[in-house]
């Protein structure tokens, strides 16, 4: 097969003229094909980003500080610091600490403002039919920051070294017989 492809080859080439073309070949079909930036479809339409909560608010205004007071932390470490102030201011709100209660309320209520925003822009792209709107304008308070507030103790960071595993090795190994390593080997 391959030397008649060959012959074949040959014979053609012989024959063959540039820009010389026969009405067979001349023939063209002219096919439009679309680029990749023609095929991505294009986004019409921006969705609205749900309101942050109150702790995300808490957590972006405390990141830097929690960073600048621990260096150190890798990302989730930093998280849980803030976890932990979070906890903590919650608690200090619980036991009547009036400044916990005024930080814990500010962030309340700058989370309902973005609650409002968030309603007012799905409201102006015509996605809500009733009015959300908690309240127009919540108490605004002024306070000192966050990390005035909590008393943050640095809590160094724990680990924990597990003791190594000791392998079980008989130590009259050529003495014994294979089955009696095999139980002393396995035996828990």
């Amino acid at each position: 097969m391959a030397k008649e492809d060959k012959k074949r080859y040959e014979r053609e080439m012989k024959s063959y003229v540039p820009g010389n073309k026969t009405t067979e070949e001349s023939e063209t079909i002219e096919v439009e094909v679309p680029t990749k930036t023609e095929n991505k479809k294009t986004k019409t339409t921006k969705k609205v980003k749900k309101p942050k909560s109150a702790y995300q608010l808490f957590m972006i205004d405390s990141r830097e500080y929690v960073k600048e007071s621990h260096p150190d932390f890798a990302f989730g470490e930093i998280q849980k610091e803030i976890s932990r102030m979070w906890s903590e201011l919650k608690e200090k709100k619980k036991t009547g600490d009036e400044e916990a209660i005024a930080l814990f309320t500010k962030y309340q209520d700058m989370a309902a403002k973005c609650k409002n925003e968030y309603y007012r822009k799905l409201e102006e792209e015509g996605e809500i039919i009733d009015n959300r709107i908690i309240e127009e304008d919540p108490i605004t308070v002024t306070l000192p920051p966050v990390e005035d507030i909590l008393a943050v103790e640095t809590k160094p960071k724990q680990t924990k070294k597990l003791p190594k595993k000791k392998k079980k090795v008989p130590k009259k190994v050529v003495e014994m017989d294979p089955e009696e390593l095999i139980d002393e080997l396995f035996e828990d």
